[in-house]
């Protein structure tokens, strides 16, 4: 075998360590635990390498909710940011706005953004977040229900094998689910309580009794209403104004 290779004495067949030494990627395992609720942000950070200094800031989250098509208020300005119709780029965010006739200078007006507004938008945002994340809670909330439900379905089992429970409801399907739940519950059993559990949270951050029920009861239905969609969609048009509103 070595007869037409040059210097065979001196060569060396040696295996490649990397598989036995590499660490395995978990990024895509602590992306969808962090979805399904089972871990924090944090957990998720260090799996992909980032550090608390990553995190996002307000001004992130905002370019990130704008992307998404739920961006709060544009009247509400960060503090230390310029309007775009005062001049402003949108970038200047060490520099505060210009003083105008209806904003006097001085100690206790100086031309900064007014505090109870950006307190407003801060707490727009922090709802806004949560309320993507109770979106995923109901169907992670509807896939754990389905896979105690389809135990005795083999082609159940096969179907949703190594599924994120927030994907279960769309990796059996429509048909599929209605065959499991029939008779025992309905579709809206399944998503049930991550409205409850979201109305809780942001009563604490100030919203009331009732905004805070209505906001819970229309994150459940938008998930009841895109359950079968393979990812979670963005938060249902409008759905920022109803926020807004609930903080005045």
């Amino acid at each position: 075998m070595t007869e037409n290779i040059p210097d065979a004495d001196k060569v060396v067949l040696w295996y490649d360590p990397a598989d036995a030494i590499n660490h395995p990627d978990e990024t895509k395992v602590a992306r969808d635990a962090w979805r399904d609720g089972i871990v924090s942000s944090g957990y998720y950070r260090d799996k992909i390498g980032a550090t608390a200094a990553d995190a996002p800031t307000p001004e992130d989250l905002a370019i990130v909710l704008a992307i998404l098509g739920n961006a709060p208020d544009p009247n509400l300005v960060p503090e230390g940011e310029t309007e775009p119709a005062e001049g402003g780029t949108g970038n200047d965010a060490n520099e505060a706005p210009p003083p105008t006739e209806d904003t006097p200078s001085g100690p206790n007006g100086n031309g900064n953004a007014n505090p109870a507004a950006v307190a407003a938008a801060a707490t727009t945002l922090r709802i806004l977040g949560a309320s993507e994340l109770a979106v995923t809670r109901a169907r992670s909330l509807a896939g754990s229900r389905l896979v105690s439900r389809s135990k005795g379905c083999e082609p159940c089992k096969d179907a949703i094998r190594d599924t994120p429970l927030y994907r279960v409801a769309s990796a059996l399907g429509l048909e599929t689910v209605h065959e499991v739940i029939y008779g025992r519950s309905t579709e809206a059993d399944l998503v049930a309580g991550a409205g409850e559990e979201l109305a809780q949270t942001i009563a604490a951050w100030g919203v009331s009794e009732g905004w805070s029920a209505k906001i819970g009861e229309r994150i459940e239905q938008h998930a009841l209403r895109t359950l079968y969609e393979p990812e979670p969609p963005p938060l249902p048009a409008g759905f920022a104004a109803v926020v807004a509103r609930a903080l005045q």
